[in-house]
């Protein structure tokens, strides 16, 4: 993998979370409203789901 290849997700990460709130701004505050309202145990579990989806994603293309 390649290091345009990581910038290129990592746009393509920024991009899609840029259109969610420009599309859904009301939805992207209920969203963020309820996060803050949970635990942190629950927020790093949640945390560590998405790093760990994250990592097993970027293994997968690593192996092409």
């Amino acid at each position: 993998m390649t290091q345009a290849s990581i910038l290129l997700a990592l746009g393509l990460v920024i991009v899609a979370e840029g259109l969610f709130y420009l599309f859904a701004p009301g939805e992207a505050r209920r969203m963020l409203a309820s996060a803050a309202a949970l635990p942190d145990g629950a927020v790093r579990l949640l945390g560590l789901a998405v790093v760990a989806i994250g990592a097993a994603a970027l293994a997968a293309l690593a192996l092409e």
